[in-house]
């Protein structure tokens, strides 16, 4: 199970680097399908006991996740305060029409 918990790993590593690309291009729609598929992924692998085997390379990794994470973090944030103020235009701009829209 080892090298299967092994490639689980490095794979959500990868999902991770994919998402600070995503969050970087403020591409929000991709990163929310890749953090998806990277906790369904790091779950399977953690799912188990890790062995001993691979014990360093887990701890390696995960911190490798948490150093991306907090780069992800401060992009995440300012992407939903932009999304906040385009959905509060929307808001209003609905608002606008539905009081000029025939009756």
């Amino acid at each position: 199970m080892s090298d299967s918990q092994r490639q689980q790993i490095a794979k959500a590593v990868s999902l991770s680097r994919a998402m600070l690309k995503a969050a970087q291009r403020e591409q929000w729609e991709d990163f929310s399908e890749l953090d998806r598929a990277r906790g369904k992924l790091f779950e399977a692998a953690l799912a188990p006991a890790i062995p001993a085997a691979i014990h360093e390379f887990a701890i390696q990794s995960v911190q490798q996740i948490q150093a991306l994470d907090a780069r992800i973090l401060p992009l995440a944030e300012a992407g939903k305060a932009v999304m906040g103020t385009s959905l509060a235009a929307l808001r209003k701009g609905k608002k606008a029409s539905a009081l000029y829209a025939p009756k």
